[in-house]
């Protein structure tokens, strides 16, 4: 909601609205012919340690790639999450009528409002296969590997001159956290902990704000992993209400 945040009047009335910079989204993938993201998709790449999904020119799969069609959802594990994030970011408004409806679908009868910075682009990582690691999960070695490969294709992009900013990473695990979420640092309790601080350390280092969802668990004092990581910019959320 523009209005709630503020946004609206940043772009509108400061100019302000990323216009010259990248936002990554490492998330499920992002769907670069959106209407609100038509053009905005200029870097893609893939990190899928466990499934080895990400799309290779050849027609294969592997577990890592990048170039352009390596960030679009995967079958069988399509998801809109990503492409979601990617909207609330930097997707541009959508006149009413523009959108195409599809079976099951329910289009909205009212202009879709732009994201916080529709002047952005967006460099899209999709983090495997779709499946975003959540509460309960025992694989968390591999999102933080799918975290660590992320953050290093970001320093390489960056290297080539990519004006990237920052990068959203809407996911987290409970697993290695206890009830309620981490009240304290979660930088080095295991293998999982140290990849997870290595990449976002990386991140800072070359200046990229490594943005992390506290947890999507109702927690209202701790946060999920890996955004308990001590240089993560844990981001946590409220209703419209408050």
């Amino acid at each position: 909601d523009s209005d709630l945040v503020g946004s609206a009047e940043l772009n509108e009335f400061l100019g302000i609205d990323g216009s010259g910079t990248t936002v990554a989204i490492v998330d499920s993938g992002v769907w670069s012919g959106h209407p609100a993201l038509v053009g905005k998709v200029v870097l893609e790449a893939c990190a899928d340690v466990d499934w080895s999904s990400c799309p290779t020119p050849g027609g294969g799969t592997s577990t890592f790639s990048s170039g352009p069609g390596s960030a679009q959802p995967q079958a069988p594990n399509f998801s809109d999450h990503g492409t979601h994030v990617a909207g609330i970011a930097a997707g541009v408004s959508v006149p009413v009528g523009s959108i195409t409806s599809e079976p099951g679908v329910t289009i909205p009868d009212e202009e879709w409002a732009a994201g916080v910075a529709p002047g952005a682009d967006i460099a899209a990582i999709t983090a495997g296969n779709g499946l975003i690691p959540a509460a309960g999960d025992t694989i968390r070695i591999a999102m933080a590997t799918n975290l660590w490969l992320a953050a290093f294709q970001i320093m390489l992009w960056v290297a080539d001159g990519e004006n990237i900013v920052s990068v959203n990473n809407s996911y987290g695990s409970t697993a290695p956290v206890p009830a309620g979420g981490a009240t304290v640092a979660c930088d080095s309790r295991n293998t999982s902990d140290l990849l997870a601080k290595a990449a976002i350390d990386g991140l800072i280092s070359i200046n990229v704000a490594p943005v992390f969802a506290s947890g999507n668990d109702f927690f209202l004092n701790g946060a999920a992993f890996p955004a308990c990581v001590s240089s993560a910019i844990s981001v946590g959320n409220t209703t419209k209400n408050d």
